[in-house]
């Protein structure tokens, strides 16, 4: 667990989860968060705990950016107005088969010590999507064309600041999981060839392949098909 209250930053200015530096986990592999050219027009910001957390070998657990993720929906869904939110592993935040942001999860080491992790969002909320992204981006002015950037920063940063740090997700939050999991069924091309079954306790991607099941702790899921 985190052995310390978080400290918060927020902004409405963008935050491009791609420029981030020595990442590690799952989102580590995100490079097209669908922010617009606007900073006033979309929302990033990282909530930043520092303290002790348990780790995997390769870093920190992707039940992180799990957590992460479920408490940015569910947020979302209290603002009312929206399709249902779904989420796309690693990292993705998904409106009507669209993404409209992204987290990422940075860590930093003091040798084999983790020193401190950012939870970093970014999140199109009034500003252009980008037409030029691998998979199809939407803002949320398109349901609710009041929302405004800045009066969204602060609920935001508070839902991922009361998330606490623990390696591993609950019963309960595998089900919310499951029951917004954009990726649950799609045939994969990567990380894996294979049939996304959901998540497991620590995060990671459950994947049918041909060779028996495997999980995936980090990396970018590209669909082949739905199965």
């Amino acid at each position: 667990t985190w052995s310390r209250g978080w400290s918060t930053r927020t902004s409405a200015s963008s935050v491009d989860p791609s420029s981030a530096s020595s990442t590690s986990g799952p989102a580590t592999r995100e490079a097209e968060a669908p922010l617009g050219e606007d900073p006033a027009e979309d929302l990033g910001g990282p909530a930043v705990d520092r303290g002790d957390l348990a780790v995997a070998e390769d870093g920190l657990q992707p039940s992180v950016c799990g957590g992460a993720g479920l408490a940015v929906a569910e947020m979302l869904d209290g603002v009312g107005g929206l399709p249902f939110v779904q989420l796309k592993w690693p990292n993705d935040v998904i409106v009507d088969g669209r993404k409209v942001g992204g987290l990422l999860c940075e860590a930093r080491w003091l040798g084999a010590e983790l020193s401190w992790v950012a939870v970093g969002l970014g999140l199109n909320v009034r500003n252009a999507p980008p037409t030029a992204a691998r998979m199809p981006a939407a803002n949320l002015a398109e349901w609710r064309a009041d929302l405004d950037p800045a009066a969204l920063a602060a609920p935001m940063a508070e839902v991922l600041a009361r998330l606490g740090g623990r390696d591993t997700l609950t019963a309960e939050e595998l089900s919310q999981w499951r029951a917004r999991d954009w990726l649950l069924g799609h045939r994969l091309a990567a990380p894996l060839a294979g049939v996304a079954r959901g998540i497991d306790a620590r995060g990671e991607l459950r994947i049918e392949t041909a060779e028996g099941p495997r999980t995936v702790a980090s990396g970018d899921a590209s669909i082949v098909e739905l199965a």
